[in-house]
């Protein structure tokens, strides 16, 4: 039989349930292993500012590897607000700099290249980008559907615009060419940047007599292709180059004619030598 005195005095004590761990105390967990994102190899702990495998600068290459990452996000917004140019640049960057960016570098670039008119490139690299996704990249998965589903509606409005585009084809060759303006209008209507029927209108027009517009067309027509035989020909046959001045490029943005240009060229030489008159009084 135990006392209650020598139950107290005994130093070991009976363990009751919720003892072994105290509330509000959680059991401590292991640090998590990190990896160097130029070798992939396991770092020891605390991680250290230069790999002891492959002897790159941890800090640096993070850094880069985050600038990266806000440089795609820019791209993206470049495509979104319509700006191709400053988009490609970011995109250049970003496959010099991370390989760890390569796939959605590709991804970026394929709705670039729908961007410029070209759904079935895009296509290309979207289904090679997709190949070789790793279950992890979800967020790359869905920036990838998005950008097929909008590729896939783009060929079916290649399709429908190349089919106006024949038509006109064909009557600009019968001298139809109200028939042939018209026509290549409902084509650049479903593909806005084809470079085809910009070239052509340009053509279609100039044979109207609508100089000015021609040119804008023309113009169009490089901008989507600068290897455009057809508007770089028929641009150099106007008697100027195919990069136009930018007098030029004003009257055509505005869609202004000849005659109203050289006024206004007129009226500002004008205002300049009244200003230079009355600072030299």
């Amino acid at each position: 039989m135990v006392h209650p005195e020598e139950d107290a005095a005994s130093p070991e004590r009976r363990e009751t349930p919720g003892e072994a761990v105290r509330p509000g105390k959680e059991p401590a967990t292991a640090p998590a292993e990190t990896t160097c994102p130029v070798c992939d190899r396991i770092l020891p702990l605390p991680a250290p500012d230069i790999c002891p495998h492959c002897q790159a600068p941890i800090l640096t290459v993070n850094a880069l590897l985050r600038t990266a990452e806000l440089s795609l996000d820019e791209a993206l917004r470049d495509l979104r607000t319509g700006d191709p140019d400053s988009a490609q640049q970011r995109l250049d960057f970003v496959r010099v700099t991370s390989r760890q960016h390569r796939l959605k570098v590709e991804a970026v670039q394929a709705m670039l290249d729908r961007l410029k008119g070209d759904p079935v490139s895009a296509l290309t690299r979207l289904r090679a980008v997709r190949e070789k996704l790793e279950p992890e990249d979800r967020r790359l998965a869905e920036l990838v559907d998005a950008a097929e589903e909008e590729c896939l509606r783009d060929q079916q409005a290649l399709a429908s615009s190349c089919e106006h585009y024949n038509f006109a084809l064909f009557q600009a060759r019968r001298g139809h060419l109200e028939e042939a303006r018209d026509s290549l209008k409902k084509a650049l209507d479903e593909v806005p940047h084809h470079p085809q029927s910009h070239a052509l209108l340009g053509k279609v027009l100039l044979a109207l007599r609508e100089e000015d517009e021609a040119r804008y067309h023309l113009r169009r027509a490089l901008a989507s292709d600068p290897t455009n035989a057809t508007a770089g020909r028929t641009l150099s046959a106007l008697g100027r180059p195919a990069i136009a001045g930018p007098l030029a490029v004003i009257r055509s943005n505005l869609r202004m004619s000849s005659a109203w240009t050289g006024s206004i060229v007129v009226i500002a030489i004008l205002a300049v030598i009244a200003l230079a008159a009355l600072l030299t009084r």
